[in-house]
């Protein structure tokens, strides 16, 4: 039995180097591609939002509301990923863009809800694609399906409420 301090020798008494770990840098740098669009997602704005909200939108606000915490969540899960082999995440920061969205209607708000869903979405697929076969990249896929079905079913959902007139 040997222990994680114990020194392999070979037949000439030499120390046996320790087998070269896998590369996982390029693992590392597409996951930190999704944390950092994650962690600057649209969504998470609805945290300190007040958009006007009436018995019609109460609903949307609550489905939106769920979206931003699976929003923190993926990014969550990403860091694991990312700290799993051996990387440090990259935080994201806010868009100054989206800070005139605060007092801003659901019918301004649900199309660039859709467009951050779309834009996870793409960029789930293109990591999926280039993942599989890297060092490492088998171990994280089935996390990256079911965060890319779970954006699948949220987009679902927020363009059937892109048509109701409850939000227009």
């Amino acid at each position: 039995m040997t222990g994680a301090t114990d020194i392999q020798l070979d037949d000439a008494f030499l120390v046996v180097p320790d087998p070269q770990a896998p590369d996982y840098s390029r693992t590392i740098e597409l996951l930190n591609e999704l944390y950092i669009a994650e962690s600057r997602s649209f969504f998470r704005y609805l945290d300190s939002w007040e958009p006007y909200t009436d018995a019609k939108t109460i609903r949307l606000r609550t489905l939106c509301r769920r979206m931003m915490k699976t929003s923190f969540e993926h990014s969550d899960r990403l860091a694991h990923l990312i700290e799993s082999l051996g990387g440090v995440t990259i935080a994201g920061a806010y868009s100054k863009d989206n800070s005139h969205s605060n007092f801003t209607s659901w019918a301004n708000l649900v199309p660039r809800f859709i467009e951050t869903k779309k834009d996870m979405i793409a960029r789930g697929k293109v990591v999926l694609n280039a993942i599989g076969s890297l060092p490492g990249g088998s171990d994280v896929v089935p996390a990256l399906r079911e965060m890319l079905e779970e954006n699948r079913a949220d987009l679902v959902s927020l363009q059937e409420w892109a048509g109701k007139p409850a939000i227009g």
